[in-house]
């Protein structure tokens, strides 16, 4: 498989393993894994909806990253179900048009480094702020409501410029770039990287955070945004904060947008998956809530409000039509990492919404897709049912040996 394959599979999902939602920090941990196996028998392909001339090993559809020993053993210990499978690639489906971009982005980096090492580039640190070159003062904030598009942020200030993508009511992440005229290489700022210094923002005046000394005669300030190390002349660090607090400003109130809009605002988001954190439960409740899912399985029958795909490990639930996934429960344990949960028993277990991918958040109005709330609700209501019938069997079971 190409590398500008599995770095853009890598890249387009978030970095993390697809089956338990964990991190791949580390790109040598990384698999990519074929959801319809490489083995299958071409007599087999019409069973699960494939062409004759389906090329099952290099379709984007087909393909997923994970973490190594998920692909060596516990999928290959449990194979997919034919509903499980179809939930997949529906997944890989979605995520093509991201795929193809990292890969042209891909392309792009490995141009940019073969032309720096042609022109044998010196990069520059020190610079020098011409008069004659500066952006306009300008801002635009464009606010966009169509799948895919996130809203678009453009704020400029003499010599510096803030050009941004802002979340929107279907798009949680956003990113940011800062142009300096002159200097060699911008700063960029990925969504995480934003929401903490918001955070940092609450606490403290934002130059406060950035600034950590004068230097050049006290000419300029050394500035510190993350990884992010320069020398800015007095004016321009000042230009540079007054721009930024209002990017902050205009990112967070967006932001607040998605999570009013998916009800996650008593909700905490996840560290380790994609999704907030909707409660603590035992790995025996967990065990049960599973079974559940398995009574009211898309081939055993249905619980009157939807369906569910048993597979044995989470919970994802479809509606009526069974065109839609209404959510998707995800466990973490507190103690262990994922694997661990099903281990140890004993282990509690973190249960994650998984947030719905930007075509479904269109669903919510109509209700086919639940917000985190109404995941929440029906998973307390559910957990109490659960409960009552434990002690009714208990009861039962207590008559029926009083007799003895």
């Amino acid at each position: 498989m190409k590398e500008e394959i599995r770095y853009a599979l890598w890249m387009a999902h978030n970095k993390r393993c697809v089956y338990t939602g964990n991190l791949i920090d580390n790109y040598s941990n990384l698999e990519i894994d074929h959801i319809i196996p490489k083995s299958l028998p071409k007599d087999k392909y019409a069973k699960h909806g494939l062409s004759s001339d389906y090329d099952i090993e290099n379709s984007l559809d087909n393909l997923l990253p994970t973490i190594k020993w998920i692909n060596s053993s516990l999928k290959r210990n449990r194979p997919f179900s034919l509903n499980t499978e179809k939930f997949f690639r529906e997944i890989a489906l979605k995520a093509i048009p991201r795929v193809e971009n990292e890969r042209i982005k891909f392309r792009n980096v490995l141009k940019k480094a073969e032309n720096e090492a042609i022109s044998n580039h010196k990069k520059q640190y020190e610079f020098e702020f011409s008069e004659s070159k500066k952006f306009e003062t300008k801002y635009e904030f464009t606010n966009r409501e169509e799948f895919y598009l996130s809203n678009h942020y453009w704020n400029s200030k003499n010599s510096i410029a803030i050009n941004a993508h802002i979340p929107s009511k279907y798009e949680e992440y956003g990113n940011c770039v800062i142009e300096i005229k002159n200097l060699d290489s911008m700063i960029s700022l990925n969504h995480q990287e934003i929401i903490e210094l918001i955070k940092q923002k609450k606490e403290q005046n934002i130059s406060k955070v950035l600034k950590r000394g004068e230097s050049y005669n006290n000419t300029k300030i050394f500035t510190v945004i993350f990884t992010n190390a320069v020398h800015l002349p007095n004016s321009i660090f000042n230009d540079l904060m007054i721009l930024l607090d209002h990017f902050l400003t205009v990112y967070e109130e967006n932001h607040k947008r998605f999570i009013d809009k998916i009800q996650a605002v008593d909700l905490k988001k996840s560290e380790t998956h994609e999704g907030f954190e909707l409660m603590i439960i035992n790995r025996n409740l967990w065990k049960k809530l599973l079974d559940y899912s398995r009574k009211y399985d898309i081939d055993n029958g249905d619980s009157q409000d939807f369906f569910f795909s048993y597979n044995g490990s989470y919970l994802i639930a479809l509606d009526e039509t069974r065109s839609h996934i209404r959510f998707t429960i995800t466990p973490a344990s507190t103690e262990n990492d994922w694997y661990d949960s099903f281990q140890y028993p004993d282990n509690e277990v973190k249960l994650i919404w998984n947030t719905p991918s930007t075509q479904d958040l269109s669903k919510i109005e109509d209700g086919s897709v639940w917000t985190a709330k109404q995941v929440y609700d029906w998973l307390t209501s559910t957990i109490k049912l659960l409960s009552v019938e434990d002690t009714n069997k208990t009861k039962r079971k207590r008559r029926f040996l009083a007799q003895f």
